[in-house]
């Protein structure tokens, strides 16, 4: 059995990590220093000061008592379970990212990012003690896992970030004063001690530029939550397009909030648009180019929005990655060659407007990872649909959140025609999400995966950034 026994000393963790056997149990009061990884299954009893410092702190044991306090200034992994009446605190370029599904009994002051279990199982972290700070816990989940989220037991006075499929649960709701940020489709609040039988979104002021959703039972506001968007990548008005649904639970006194339709679509740079005078890359494209669409005919463009995104930043940058539909994808033809759009833009098919995720199959459509990406979109006189590489993509559709794009302060309106807004709304054609159709756009791209021989078209390159750019 190997035993380390410290008082008042420290443990310096060499760079290619301490491994203890499963009998093992580190028990100190004094520092555990460095950058490398503790490995097990051990206990490790902690009544000093374990702290991370510019390199990855990984401490993966079978059993994580903290009876003092832990901190990071860079990257540090535990297990998900913690217990003690010890602290946990992370500076402001700390991240925390936790391993399991698990229990956490310490405060926290969180002044960087906790990021929840994110495992091919997914993972649910319970945090018990009282949390403050500036910074956020983002909740992450891989594409094909089980739901991965957060529980508040206590007083919560951080941000928290929902994303891919995530579910935030609040025990007492009304003791969380921090924002949801990034709330998105398909992912999930529950209120525990709280039955809410309606909702209401409007706007916020401040420099946040977020949405306040209200929680309301007959009339009565129950509690108010700021829905704030991942830096600027969406901002308030997108959310006056999203679908709330409240589930009231009256036998286990508890509310469920899910959203659906909430939408983010562009064109990546170097994207070939058809014109009237031929195809155009979109960063080149003017106002007023006239551009064929399947609706209305020939429309002039009335505004070009364009914004660059750096997908390091992002807790979850999968959401902003490019989707590569590939050349043929669709039949001969659509397209033409590669085509990159955000993960949300839609393309036309059967009559219906499909959102490009959605029909992810890892062969001729998907995911590519970046270090950075710009997107650009082209909003006509009307909401339609036009030819991007030669496949039928959407427009865009003003919701009202042009100040997501860089140049959204300043847009320029060619052809203000307000009469037609409340058509244009609507859109040009149904937007699914699920049923028949996308189940039988699946199936053909499928069909015509299976035909397809190896594609020999090049249509971009990674650039030393990372970002996508045109080949030549």
């Amino acid at each position: 059995m190997a035993t380390i026994v410290s008082s008042g000393s420290t443990i310096t963790i060499p760079a290619d990590g301490l491994t203890l056997t499963a009998d093992s149990t580190i028990a100190f009061n004094g520092s555990v220093l460095g950058s490398g990884i503790i490995t097990g299954p051990f206990t490790l009893v902690n009544q000093g000061v374990i702290q991370g410092g510019l390199g990855i702190l990984d401490i993966d044991t079978a059993a994580l008592i903290n009876q003092g306090t832990i901190e990071s200034t860079g990257s540090l992994v535990l297990p998900s379970t913690v217990t003690g009446a010890g602290l946990l605190r992370l500076d402001q370029n700390a991240f925390l990212t936790l391993t399991a599904s698990g229990s956490i009994t310490q405060d926290i002051i969180n002044n960087g990012i906790v990021e929840s279990p994110n495992t091919p199982i997914g993972g649910m972290a319970t945090i018990t003690g009282q949390v403050q700070g500036t910074g956020a816990f983002s909740i992450s989940s891989q594409s094909d896992a089980p739901v991965s989220g957060f529980e508040f037991a206590g007083t919560v006075a951080s941000n928290v970030e929902i994303g891919s499929s995530g579910e935030l649960i609040l025990d007492s709701p009304s003791n969380f004063s921090g924002a949801i940020e990034d709330f998105y489709n398909n992912d999930t609040i529950v209120l525990n001690g709280m039955v809410g039988d309606s909702l209401s979104l409007v706007p916020a002021t401040g420099t946040l530029a977020g949405s306040i959703l209200i929680v309301s039972n007959a009339g009565g506001s129950l509690a108010q939550f700021n829905l704030v968007p991942y830096e600027a990548v969406r901002q308030r008005e997108i959310y006056s397009q999203g679908n709330f649904t409240i589930t009231p639970d009256s036998i286990h006194d508890s509310t469920t909030i899910t959203t659906s339709g909430i939408t983010m679509t562009c064109f990546r740079a170097g994207t070939r648009i058809r014109t009237r005078n031929g195809d155009v890359a979109v960063q080149h494209l003017a106002l007023g180019d006239p551009i064929p669409t399947h609706f209305a005919g020939e429309q002039r463009i009335k505004w070009i929005g364009h914004r660059t995104i750096d997908c390091r930043r992002h807790p979850r940058p999968h959401r902003m990655h490019p989707i590569r539909i590939a050349a043929g994808a669709f039949g001969s033809g659509r397209p033409v060659r590669d085509v990159y759009l955000s993960r949300d833009h839609a393309v036309l098919f059967d009559g219906v407007l499909i959102p490009v995720r959605l029909l992810i199959n890892d062969e001729t459509i998907a995911s590519v990872p970046v270090e950075s990406v710009t997107y650009y979109h082209i909003e006509l006189e009307y909401h339609d649909v036009l030819l991007a590489e030669g496949l039928e993509t959407e427009s865009y559709l003003d919701a009202g959140d042009r100040a997501s794009f860089a140049n959204g302060a300043g847009a320029v309106t060619l052809f203000p025609d307000h009469a037609a807004r409340s058509w244009e709304m609507r859109g040009c054609a149904p937007l699914v999400s699920n049923g028949p159709e996308v189940a039988k756009a699946r199936v053909m791209l499928a069909e015509c995966a299976r035909r397809s021989v190896p594609n020999t078209h090049i249509c971009c390159q990674i650039a030393r950034s990372g970002e996508l750019t045109p080949a030549a």
